[in-house]
C-alpha cells in the first residue's frame, strides 16, 4: 500500500514540476540560452536561491497557476487521506471485510490530517500576526514579508 502511494506522489511531483509553455518552473533563472551564441540569457543569482525557496512552499501550499496549475499538492493530500480514513471507518462497520480494529486507525488518522493542516497554516499566520504587531514593515520598507524582489531578466 504504501508503494502505491510513493509511485502516486512522484507522478503528481513530476507532474507539477514540468513548466508549462510560457509559464516558469520553480527555477526563476538559467533557463533561457541566446540561439545565436548558445550562452545563458538570464543566469543566476543569489536572490534567486530564495525565489526558489518560496517557490516550493508556493507550490505545496498555494494555488498558482504558473507553477503548479492551480493544485496545491497539501491540501490535495489532506483531502486525500481524509478519504481514505472515512473509508476505512466506513469498511470497519461492514461485517465480511471489515475490521473493528480499523476505528482507531481511521480516527488517528483524520485527526493527524487536521492537526497538521492547522500546524501547517496556523504557522504561516503566526508569523503574519507577529511581523504585523511589531511593525516590520514601517521599519524595513519591506512590504509583504513574504513575496521577494529579485530581478528576473
Amino acid at each position: 500500500m504504501k508503494k502505491i502511494f510513493l509511485i502516486i506522489f512522484l507522478i503528481l511531483f513530476f507532474f507539477f514540476l514540468i513548466p508549462q509553455s510560457g509559464q516558469a518552473g520553480l527555477v526563476p533563472c538559467g533557463t533561457e540560452r541566446d540561439p545565436k551564441t548558445g550562452e545563458i540569457t538570464n543566469p543566476c543569482e543569489f536572490c534567486h536561491f530564495f525565489v526558489l525557496f518560496k517557490n516550493i512552499i508556493d507550490f505545496l501550499l498555494m494555488p498558482r497557476p504558473k507553477l503548479n496549475q492551480g493544485i496545491p499538492l497539501v491540501p490535495l493530500i489532506a483531502i486525500l487521506m481524509i478519504v481514505i480514513g472515512g473509508v476505512m471507518f466506513m469498511l470497519a462497520h461492514v461485517e465480511p471485510i471489515g475490521n473493528p480494529a480499523w476505528i482507531p486507525q481511521a480516527q488517528s488518522l483524520m485527526r493527524a490530517v487536521v492537526f497538521g493542516l492547522i500546524l501547517i497554516y496556523g504557522a504561516w499566520l503566526i508569523v503574519n500576526l507577529f511581523f504585523q504587531l511589531i511593525g516590520v514593515q514601517q521599519w524595513t520598507g519591506l512590504g509583504n514579508w513574504w513575496q521577494i524582489d529579485c530581478p528576473v531578466r
